[in-house]
């Protein structure tokens, strides 16, 4: 009978884990794969960004959507780079958006000036 209590544990994935097929039924075609600039992309993204541990899956969840989410729209069914990036802008608020959107049509530069705009708000 304690048995039927028990909590069952959880298999912990490492946070470099290699990314899943989409699972059937899910919101995103199956037919949809990673290229190895993206995954590789992703990983990068995710080991530089600011995120505490315990939200890296949601992030690394929301950014695979996105991702793929911006590659059907374009009718692609593989996720390059671009379109990690693309699903990366269209899930920041719209003013930040804008920002680095401004930014980077200044090219390098004006994304250096936006970084440094923005770790001197930070402090």
């Amino acid at each position: 009978m304690l048995s039927f209590f028990r909590k069952k544990k959880k298999e912990e994935k490492p946070i470099n884990a290699p990314i899943p097929a989409p699972v059937e039924g899910s919101s995103v075609s199956d037919s949809i794969t990673w290229s190895s600039e993206a995954t590789e992309a992703l990983e990068q993204t995710l080991a530089q960004a600011p995120i505490p541990k315990l939200l890296k899956g949601k992030v690394r969840r929301d950014l695979k959507k996105a991702a793929e989410a911006a590659a059907q729209k374009s009718g692609r069914t593989q996720v390059s780079a671009h379109d990690l990036m693309q699903g990366f802008m269209n899930k920041l608020p719209a003013e930040m958006r804008n920002q680095v959107e401004q930014a980077a049509r200044k090219g390098p530069e004006g994304l250096k000036l936006l970084q440094k705009k923005l770790q001197s708000k930070k402090k």
